[in-house]
C-alpha cells in the first residue's frame, strides 16, 4: 500500500515537489514501522525470534513469504494502519499547504 501525490491532492494538501516527496516518504516509512510493530505484537516469542533472524539475513522476499504464512491478518493490519495514517493526515491537511 503506497501513499501517492493524488492522495495528497484529494486531501487538499498542496506542497512543493520536494516537500511532497519528503512527506510521501515519511508516510511510507511510518506505515512500515507501525505495521512492523503490530506484527511483532501478534507473534509469540518463537515466531518473533524467527522473524528477527530472517530480518538479520536481509532477504525481503523470504520475510514477506514468512509474514504472509504466519500472520493471517497481515492484509487487514496493513489496511488498518494505512487508514489510520490517512485519517491523521486529513486532520493535519490544512497545516500542510505551501
Amino acid at each position: 500500500m503506497n501513499f501517492t501525490p493524488e492522495l495528497l491532492t484529494t486531501l487538499g494538501i498542496s506542497l512543493s515537489s520536494d516537500d511532497q516527496t519528503s512527506l510521501l516518504n515519511e508516510l511510507q516509512t511510518t506505515l512500515q514501522e507501525r505495521v512492523g510493530l503490530a506484527i511483532f505484537d501478534l507473534l509469540d516469542d518463537d515466531e518473533a525470534n524467527t522473524l528477527l533472524n530472517l530480518q538479520e539475513k536481509g532477504d525481503d522476499n523470504t520475510i514477506s513469504k514468512w509474514i504472509v504464512a504466519n500472520v493471517p491478518e497481515y492484509s487487514d493490519l496493513v489496511q488498518d494502519e494505512y487508514d489510520i495514517l490517512v485519517g491523521e493526515l486529513a486532520e493535519k491537511a490544512s497545516a500542510l499547504v505551501a
